[in-house]
């Protein structure tokens, strides 16, 4: 049996069950730590590791390291229960980008837990790459990886013949300047707990573009003679020169609205992000070819704007994205570069991990048997409902199965959401799930859209709920193979005559989407969601 490790940034496990079925386990989910990055300490619970020495320090260096908890410290112990066969894996392929003294300790640290197995490691642009390229049909295609942060260096890979060339690996930082950008102008904004560059794409849409300063801004992007660095230096100095040295200090709709002040911060965003755009479009176009297929993958292709502009354009035969861009994509793409198997769904993730675990989340809560008839009603009368059914989706994007839904017809709902429940910036937009064979009704596109990952354009005013400032939404077309939302659509559709609905993730701010049913069952206590779907029950007080 085989399994594959990513040890880093948005650490993560795939492997294979003694059935066969592929598994993904983003441990953020588990220890409920956003973007949790150190896998070592947790599964070196009871001497598995040189480096604990006894119960009581596991615990403090857990507990300090995560600021985590008693409730922490006891997963850690449990999490070894997910891999009851560990003794059967006998290949594992460890994802990182480490020197090969670090991926030796490592090694020799998970000889301890899988003690049957043989290491190997995958470059880390490799397995972002094979996290798409494995789950296609063609047997050969480009790759670009844009990773969102860290070196990021642009990589185009080849793959043909059963082997992987990389045709270019050029230091165009893309990543980094979007990153950099993004802290810079929000440092003041308590944004940084959450990723900022989610937050920066919701504030952008506020401002107009300029068009010099775009001028300026492509060139310094897109200039290959310039490091990295340098180009940092210029950025500040253009930065400093547009807005004064100022940032976002309050996020209250008043000041971002009205006060002139923040008249040129918004100018720098918005001209900013259309120049980021055009620059990573200059440098793909370079590999253009309408006879092979790209695969995309690294956090720069969670920009919704970037993508759909890459679809538009139509460089390429056709363009296959992931669920898993970012470094939560790792394993995945070092397992199928292991097996070579085609895997194309997102919901690779867990039930949820307590589902066996006697509590008391059932008291004081009514229980009935899901109803869609019913669940349409709830959401046609403004009720925030909460899903949780089935394998969970894998990514940063919530894709039905671990969603939040809501009517986009009721007035208010985005606020109401942000109040009760999601507690994010006033500005920042909902996403939307809409059946297939309507998406061209209601947006400007025609293709499908399983990750919520493409802006489309409104073409109606009836959803100001889902509506972006711009007239843009992100978008997950549902189809007949997706029983449960598809039919529940159907239903809402029936009421309102509209077969769309609001979905964001389970989750609140600063933390992991939800996957831990005694979790959901606190959010529905503290009255943030009205409805909480647990498989095939429904529930509420």
């Amino acid at each position: 049996m085989r399994l594959a490790i990513s040890i880093g940034h948005e650490a993560s496990v795939t492997y294979e069950t003694l059935g066969g079925e592929v598994k993904v386990l983003e441990f953020e989910r588990y220890f409920k730590i956003k973007k949790f990055s150190n896998l070592f300490k947790p599964l070196s619970i009871d001497s598995l590791s040189p480096h604990i020495l006894s119960e009581e320090e596991s615990k403090r260096s857990l507990t300090e390291d995560f600021g985590g908890s008693e409730e922490f410290y006891n997963n850690s112990k449990e999490l070894l229960k997910l891999f009851p066969d560990k003794d059967l894996y006998t290949d594992i392929v460890v994802s990182c980008c480490l020197d090969n003294s670090i991926f030796e300790r490592v090694s020799n640290d998970l000889s301890k837990i899988f003690k049957n197995a043989k290491f190997t490691s995958i470059n880390h642009r490799l397995s972002h790459a094979w996290s798409v390229f494995g789950g296609i049909p063609e047997k050969e295609a480009i790759s670009i990886i844009l990773d969102g942060s860290g070196n990021g260096c642009f990589t185009v890979i080849k793959h043909c013949c059963n082997s992987d060339t990389i045709l270019d690996n050029s230091d165009f930082n893309f990543g980094l300047f979007y990153e950099y950008t993004a802290r810079k102008i929000l440092k003041d904004f308590n944004a940084n707990c959450e990723g900022p560059e989610g937050v920066f794409m919701g504030l952008a849409s506020y401002g107009t573009i300029c068009p010099n300063l775009k001028e300026r801004l492509v060139k310094l992007f897109t200039d290959s003679k310039l490091r990295s660095i340098q180009k940092l230096e210029i950025l500040d100095e253009i930065y400093l020169e547009v807005t004064g040295g100022l940032t976002f200090s309050d996020a209250s709709e008043k000041n971002i609205l009205v006060n002139p002040k923040a008249i040129p911060l918004k100018k720098f965003a918005r001209t900013f992000q259309a120049s980021w755009v055009e620059s990573v479009l200059t440098v793909i176009k370079c590999f253009s070819d309408k006879n092979t297929p790209a695969c995309l993958s690294g956090g720069c292709f969670l920009n919704c704007e970037l993508n759909r502009e890459i679809i538009k354009g139509n460089y390429f035969k056709k363009v296959y994205f992931s669920p898993v861009p970012s470094d939560c994509g790792q394993s995945l793409g070092g397992f199928l570069y292991q097996n070579k198997k085609n895997i194309n769904t997102p919901y690779l993730g867990f039930n949820v991990f307590d589902w066996s675990t006697p509590h008391s989340m059932y008291e004081g809560v009514t229980r009935k048997e899901l109803n869609l008839d019913e669940l349409a009603n709830f959401l046609e009368m403004g009720l925030i409902v909460a899903v949780i059914r089935g394998n969970s989706e894998i990514g940063p994007r919530a894709l039905g199965n671990r969603s939040i839904l809501a009517s986009p017809l009721k007035q208010n709902m985005k606020r109401k959401l942000n109040t009760r429940v999601k507690h994010r910036q006033w500005f920042r937009p909902y996403g939307a799930i809409i059946q297939r064979e309507f998406l061209q009704e209601y947006f400007d596109l025609d293709l499908d859209l399983p990750y919520m990952n493409i802006l489309a354009y409104n073409k109606t005013n009836l959803f100001p709920e889902i509506r972006h400032i711009d007239n843009s939404t992100r978008v997950q077309t549902i189809d007949k193979d997706n029983d449960f939302l598809y039919k529940l659509l159907d239903k809402f559709k029936d009421i309102t005559g509209h077969p769309i609905l609001i979905n964001t993730s389970l989750n609140i701010r600063g933390k992991p989407i939800i996957n831990w049913s005694v979790d959901a069952f606190e959010m529905l206590r503290k009255k943030e969601i009205d409805v909480l779907v647990l498989e095939d029950y429904v529930y509420s007080i």
